[in-house]
């Protein structure tokens, strides 16, 4: 019983940490292909996405804490 009540309170911080974690993963990947020399279309695009991704990060942090 003891452990079924601490993992539901466990459960809300490890789904934020997953998301927090697959955001860093995607930050890192789109500054990978911003280091590629794609065309300014697409370095365009990823920028914005690169923006994106980092307030992601940062709502995802607030949660965290």
């Amino acid at each position: 019983m003891e452990l079924t009540k601490e993992e539901s309170n466990l459960r809300p911080k490890v789904e934020t940490f997953k998301r927090y974690q697959q955001v860093v993963e995607e930050i890192g990947d789109t500054e990978e292909m911003l280091g590629e020399g794609l065309d300014s279309e697409m370095a365009e695009m990823a920028k914005e996405e690169l923006a994106s991704l980092k307030k992601r990060k940062k709502v995802e942090l607030e949660e965290k804490n």
